[in-house]
């Protein structure tokens, strides 16, 4: 019995060497998942700006065009152009 008891006592939490045990697996699981959610929230951050960057560049450089430009791929007077943005905002 003496045998048993020694050891059921040595995983036991409330002895010294369980509590040892204890605090360490818990600061590792601490660690683990705060590493983890770390790691989420630098891989969402980088996504995040590399889809506002595209953006952002395909924005200005596809679809928003300056004056000349404009003059330049519709054969039109700037006026023109300005006036058919007005009907169409209007």
């Amino acid at each position: 019995m003496g045998t048993n008891d020694s050891k059921k006592d040595s995983s036991d939490c409330r002895t010294i060497e369980g509590y040892k045990r204890l605090c360490s697996s818990v600061d590792s699981f601490v660690k683990e998942v705060y590493s983890s959610c770390l790691t989420l929230y630098q891989k969402r951050k980088r996504q995040k700006y590399a889809k506002e960057y595209f953006a952002k560049e395909y924005f200005l450089s596809r679809i928003l065009k300056g004056d000349v430009e404009l003059v330049a791929e519709s054969s039109c007077n700037l006026q023109i152009i300005r006036d058919k943005d007005q009907k169409i905002i209007a």
